[in-house]
């Protein structure tokens, strides 16, 4: 018995509106293809667990695994692939949904291709501008060129500019990251030490390291809300984010690498304190005054 096409796999924590838009998403325009849906809760705390139990019931495209933990993102994956059976495997973002049967195209590229490993598509923001779809790898010669152009962030979280456009990148962002299950199969799945945050990034650069390439292909495109089960910029989420930076750093780079790139964002966001200071910003200084102190708390050398 062949494959299926596509594996869509869902990880859910306290989103269940948004998961229910994702999913009739899928069911309105993924009609050209044969998918399973993959759900795995991390022990949600609002309707999730219930309405999930009832769709799986009545609906015999879609698998779910109900957690009584947080397994994290990579994690939780991972439990989802266990029992994937598609040809392909689409990490998808509960906070997105498809506006078109675009998917398709993209499932056929990465098809024709075979040094491509995966590949993202072109995310829009809830307004249909274009959002942040991909970034080059988070590692020292990157945050010299964010911090020579002022340009923080910008760099590891790209905007594309145009539309319909192919081209190499280092990983795309993880609301939307679609791969051959039979080379992820090769590879090895989630590194499940990273909690939350870089789980896409180190899955990247190991394909990378293996000799494959990774895409964005912009004639798929979906539309990715955003920042949905963190519900707000938090203390907790800005040391995360750096506790896994640094995890990443440390496993690919190692230690000097990681505390080279420590001291250089330790001197950029002091510089930039001291200029909100000195200018009344009291918006750029709350705001590097946080990465400050994620940085200083999360970071792990």
């Amino acid at each position: 018995m062949s494959k299926i096409d596509l594996s869509i796999i869902i990880v859910n924590y306290n989103t269940c509106e948004l998961l229910i838009n994702c999913i009739n998403s899928i069911e309105q325009y993924l009609f050209n293809v044969t998918y399973e849906i993959i759900i795995i809760d991390n022990n949600s705390k609002d309707n999730s667990k219930r309405w999930l139990n009832q769709l799986a019931q009545n609906n015999r495209t879609v698998k779910v695994i109900c957690s009584n933990i947080n397994l994290g993102f990579g994690k939780a994956n991972n439990e989802g692939l266990k029992i994937a059976g598609g040809k392909h495997v689409l990490f998808l973002n509960s906070d997105t949904y498809l506006i078109d049967s675009s998917i398709k195209t993209i499932i056929d590229w990465i098809e024709s291709d075979d040094s491509c490993f995966g590949a993202g598509c072109l995310l829009l923001n809830p307004d249909l501008s274009y959002g942040v779809s991909y970034g080059q790898f988070p590692e020292l010669i990157t945050v010299i060129k964010e911090v020579i152009s002022n340009k923080y962030c910008e760099f590891r979280a790209i905007t594309p500019t145009k539309k319909n456009v192919v081209k190499r990148i280092d990983f795309p962002c993880g609301a939307f990251f679609i791969v051959k299950k039979d080379l992820l199969d090769k590879i090895g799945y989630f590194d499940e030490r990273f909690f939350l945050y870089f789980e896409e990034t180190d899955l990247a650069k190991r394909a990378k390291k293996s000799g494959y390439e990774i895409y964005h292909y912009g004639y798929s495109k979906i539309v990715h809300i955003g920042g949905a089960s963190q519900n707000r910029r938090s203390s907790f989420i800005t040391e995360m984010n750096f506790a896994s930076w640094s995890k990443y750093i440390g496993k690919h780079k190692g230690k000097v690498e990681s505390y080279l790139i420590k001291q250089l964002l330790k001197m950029y966001f002091c510089t930039k304190i001291l200029y909100a200071v000195i200018l009344k910003k009291k918006a750029v200084y709350d705001y590097f005054k946080e990465e400050l102190a994620g940085l200083e708390n999360g970071w792990i050398l």
